[in-house]
């Protein structure tokens, strides 16, 4: 009787001996499994983050092309828009008052851009040289009006015109334009004093005797948001 029950005994250890034993199989085979999973999404995630670093570069490159493409190009400001206006009367009447001389032959274009309904401000004027120098010279000319305290006004263009300030710049992208829109942000939050953009690219300098740094990204601009105070980033 003792012996029967010690076989009984002995088959049902076996019994679950081999269920433990099967059941290590089965996890030992999850986990494989789940290590295998964890590798795949470990490669693909990595594929996905080279994918977005190649699209990123790629559209770098494409805006650096399209900024190019403007380099004898300015964006005029505060100039109200009238029926029937001739932007290239009014571009000769600007380089007149900046005490410039300018050949007609040298402005390819001159329009207004289109209106857009959910802004209030008035379009600016686009104007296309057939040159690099007299581009610079028109900017630099209102620039040293504005340090002398004398900016020019657009009632000096006509006198219906309103006394507002006339300003005028390097056309950019699109994009530059708003990656220049949030380092202004990033600049007045973090007490950076100064912030341009041009032809060259948008930067921005924390005070005189700072080196200027170059914003090329909005991932540049997060990474000196620390704070994440600006909100318009993320």
């Amino acid at each position: 009787m003792l012996t029967k029950s010690n076989s009984e005994l002995e088959k049902s250890v076996n019994y679950c001996s081999d269920k433990v034993d099967s059941f290590d199989s089965t996890l030992n085979k999850l986990s494989n499994s789940i290590s295998e999973q964890g590798n795949r999404i470990s490669k693909t995630e990595s594929r996905c983050l080279n994918l977005e670093l190649e699209m990123e570069k790629l559209h770098s490159n494409i805006n650096f092309l399209e900024q190019d493409k403007l380099v004898n190009n300015i964006e005029i400001t505060g100039i109200p828009m009238t029926d029937n206006e001739n932007t290239f009367e009014i571009i000769k009447i600007i380089s007149n008052k900046l005490n410039i001389e300018l050949d007609d032959k040298k402005v390819i274009k001159a329009y207004r851009m289109t209106l857009n309904k959910n802004k209030m401000n008035c379009p600016s004027i686009i104007v296309n040289f057939d040159n690099t120098s007299t581009k610079l010279e028109l900017i630099k000319a209102i620039k040293l009006r504005a340090l002398n305290q004398n900016g020019l006004l657009a009632n000096e263009i006509h006198t219906s015109f309103a006394k507002n300030n006339v300003y005028i710049n390097d056309q950019l992208t699109k994009d530059n334009k708003h990656l220049f829109w949030l380092a202004r942000l990033v600049s007045k939050n973090y007490n950076y004093r100064f912030s341009w953009a041009n032809h060259s690219g948008v930067f921005i300098k924390r005070d005189e005797g700072s080196r200027f740094i170059k914003i090329i990204s909005i991932n540049q601009l997060k990474k000196l948001d620390k704070e994440k105070s600006v909100t318009q980033l993320w």
